[in-house]
């Protein structure tokens, strides 16, 4: 005599599938478009506030990336683009920790990859406070938030190269490899420059150093840019999303 038996049975559905290059572009695009839309919506609306100010040592008429970040509306896109860009930035930071991990490696190549995460997430941490607290808030901490973001982006490019060399042997990621090095002699040249700038402006009050600091800190700015774009030809790969339902399904025996 046949019977039915009722059994539980567990079916994964892909909910949806994620590229990890998208997610990359989203990353990428974040700070770049809350730099041009910060510096667009002043230059519209309030450019007498951005390029022609009294400041520590007399009127400036260049703005630096901190002023632009403080202005009230401009710091409001500002923040949101760049708080919006954090679960990406973890996702990429993954990524290269996975690109990392495919070998039996030395001590030191371990090691490695674990200052590149260490100072991975604090880059993500001090620029996610250089958004948040600004000249307004406190001068000071603001200019310590950016030595530390600073130092751990200088850090994390230092190890990434050191990486993408010990993993891919000499005739692979030759164009990743070039531009790694050109963007990172380029900040190795500016961040000194910068604060040399700085000091010369806020404590000898030296005319027109504050433009020079502005520029440079452009310059400091699109080579840290420019070092993270250079990963864009590895992001590959999907993220899958399932669901996973019980349900009771009925089978003759």
């Amino acid at each position: 005599m046949a019977t039915v038996r009722f059994e539980r049975c567990r079916e994964p559905k892909l909910l949806t599938t994620y590229s990890i290059r998208s997610i990359f572009v989203q990353c990428m695009a974040c700070p770049i478009a809350a730099l041009v839309l910060s510096f667009s919506l002043g230059s519209i609306f309030h450019p007498e506030a951005l390029y022609s100010y009294r400041w520590t040592c007399g009127i400036v008429h260049l703005p630096s990336i901190s002023r632009v970040m403080n202005m009230p509306l401009e710091r409001t896109i500002f923040q949101l683009l760049i708080l919006f860009s954090v679960p990406f930035r973890l996702f990429v930071l993954l990524k290269h920790w996975m690109e990392f991990s495919r070998r039996e490696v030395p001590r030191v190549y371990v090691l490695a990859r674990r200052v590149l995460v260490f100072c991975g997430i604090g880059e993500v941490l001090f620029l996610s406070l250089l958004s948040v607290i600004g000249e307004r808030e406190s001068g000071d901490i603001h200019v310590l938030l950016f030595v530390a973001f600073a130092v751990f982006s200088y850090i994390y490019f230092v190890v990434m190269s050191l990486l993408t060399r010990w993993t891919y042997p000499q005739g692979q990621e030759q164009r990743r490899k070039k531009l790694q090095l050109i963007f990172l002699a380029s900040v190795t040249a500016t961040i000194p420059v910068i604060f040399v700038f700085f000091i010369l402006y806020n404590v000898y009050c030296i005319p027109a150093t504050y433009e020079l600091f502005a520029i440079f800190e452009y310059a400091t700015v699109a080579g840290i840019y420019g070092f993270h774009v250079t990963s864009f030809w590895k992001m590959t790969g999907y993220i899958r999303v399932y669901h996973s339902n019980l349900k009771m399904h009925s089978v003759r025996v």
